[in-house]
């Protein structure tokens, strides 16, 4: 944490770093000096996606639900605006797991199918819903808020559905 804070000190715009140390206060069971840590960047990434979705975490692990709910809207929203502009996997993938932080619904494969760019290729709606039918949203958020997750449970990205439209037989 010495070299964040002198990368920090050199740059103070220098939002990885603070995303980093954030990331090991929050290891170290110090979330509300993770939460400011965060909060302190926040000048610097009014127009980046993933920084608002750390805040969230980092607001819901505080017990602030609704300021949490706000950032993952504000997270939900950018990373939309990102997916227009580059309409990419992993940007959708980020797109769909900010949506679910912000409403906390699950969703079938066709609601996250719907979610992507009419650009994209079939090779790139399996690749996102293949990331989805490996880690469902639900372990995906336990997995940023720390807590355990049972990766044993078989996941159907929410329906049963899913299985009988992306499967072979």
């Amino acid at each position: 944490m010495l070299l964040l804070d002198e990368a920090i000190a050199i740059d103070s715009s220098y939002v990885l770093a603070y995303t980093h140390k954030s990331q090991c206060l929050d290891r170290l069971g110090r979330v509300q000096e993770a939460l400011q840590t965060c909060l302190s960047a926040e000048k610097y990434a009014l127009e980046n996606p993933h920084y608002y979705t750390l805040k969230g975490v980092y607001l819901e692990k505080s017990g602030k639900v609704e300021a949490a709910h706000k950032a993952y809207q504000k997270s939900f929203m950018l990373f939309g605006e990102e997916l227009k502009k580059k309409p990419d996997a992993n940007v959708c993938i980020n797109y769909i797991m900010a949506k679910y932080l912000y409403d906390g619904k699950e969703m079938s494969g066709q609601e996250m199918e719907s979610l992507m760019p009419v650009t994209f290729t079939a090779s790139e709606k399996k690749d996102v819903l293949d990331f989805f039918k490996t880690v469902s949203l639900v372990q995906a958020k336990q997995g940023l808020l720390g807590k355990p997750v049972d990766t044993r449970k078989n996941n159907e990205c929410g329906d049963k559905s899913y299985r009988k439209m992306h499967t072979k037989g």
